[in-house]
């Protein structure tokens, strides 16, 4: 069946009167190769500050793409350019077949922050992320000189991260077995990472190399030199920073930068970045348990865009 070029160039954009917001989607070269990337604007006149926001790691990356979406729009409809995108070995990204690790994201988001600024109106870029996609946007954040950044539960060391996801893959094959092989397992998974150079987490394949490079991050090392503005949330049962949060905070603060700090409560904290809807109705429904919490983070990062970018006062650090 030939391909109606027009109508899909037809349905390329839309336009939400309701919430003053329109997107376009993209298919430019980041990376290595082409993907799909996602330009959302407000409907009046922009802002010259535009956002770039990049997505996790692994799995994460399909679990916090509705934030990434709810932040996008969010500030979109606060007036700035938001760009959102799927790096390299990611969803509709042609390199399907490439390793990801900390070097194929961080190669992404320079090129992603590059395409931003080229866009007409915008005057700088800052960048936003969760997870591992706020560890990214910190790097680059440094590496390129940005002023602009906004770190959502970030993985502040990449050593404790490591270990998560190698836990994440142990669990879910204890599941059902009656044995412990908790300790055991995870010694497998190292022993694969150094024999064949590779191991498979929960179907994302972790390179021996990823490893060592994702396991090499600490920000409190890493950042030298940020000095701009910085927003960091952090998610937790508690509705207080984590320690890791409040080391960034400290690191960041010495570095001369103007650090806002937010501590989101949620009793379901522990499960960001992971699967978050429950089924209703006897498995007729289902709900997004993590919701009202990405409302609540693209409300606290507008605010605090709005607030930089017109140099008002900014929002009181605190929960």
């Amino acid at each position: 069946m030939p391909v109606d070029e027009d109508l899909l160039l037809r349905h390329r954009s839309f336009e939400d009167a309701s919430t003053g917001i329109t997107e376009a989607f993209l298919q430019p070269t980041i990376g290595s190769r082409r993907t799909v990337a996602v330009l959302s604007r407000p409907l009046g006149s922009s802002f010259p500050v535009g956002w770039v926001i990049l997505h996790s790691f692994g799995l994460e990356q399909m679990h916090l793409s509705r934030l990434d979406v709810v932040v996008a729009r969010a500030l979109a409809a606060a007036g700035f350019p938001v760009l959102r995108f799927h790096g390299q070995g990611y969803g509709d990204s042609e390199a399907t077949d490439e390793p990801i690790g900390l070097a194929s994201h961080l190669a992404d988001a320079t090129d992603a922050i590059r395409l931003l600024s080229r866009q007409p109106g915008i005057e700088r870029v800052g960048v936003l992320g969760a997870r591992f996609g706020g560890t990214v946007a910190a790097l680059v954040a440094e590496r390129e000189g940005l002023e602009l950044m906004g770190l959502w539960e970030p993985m502040e060391r990449g050593s404790q991260y490591l270990r998560d996801l190698l836990r994440a893959r142990v669990f879910a094959e204890m599941v059902g077995q009656s044995d412990d092989r908790g300790a055991a397992g995870m010694e497998q998974l190292r022993a694969e990472l150094a024999s064949q150079g590779w191991s498979g987490i929960k179907g994302i394949r972790l390179s021996r190399e990823a490893s060592e490079d994702i396991g090499a991050v600490d920000l409190t090392r890493d950042l030298t030199r940020f000095s701009g503005h910085a927003l960091l949330i952090g998610v937790s049962r508690s509705g207080r920073p984590s320690a890791g949060l409040r080391r960034l905070e400290e690191r960041l603060t010495v570095l001369g930068a103007r650090c806002t700090v937010r501590s989101l409560d949620d009793h379901l904290a522990a499960q960001f970045g992971q699967f978050h809807f429950q089924t209703t109705d006897g498995g007729r429904g289902k709900i997004d348990t993590q919701y009202d919490l990405n409302q609540r983070i693209a409300a606290a990062t507008a605010a605090w865009a709005l607030a930089v970018h017109k140099g008002g006062p900014l929002p009181e650090s605190g929960s």
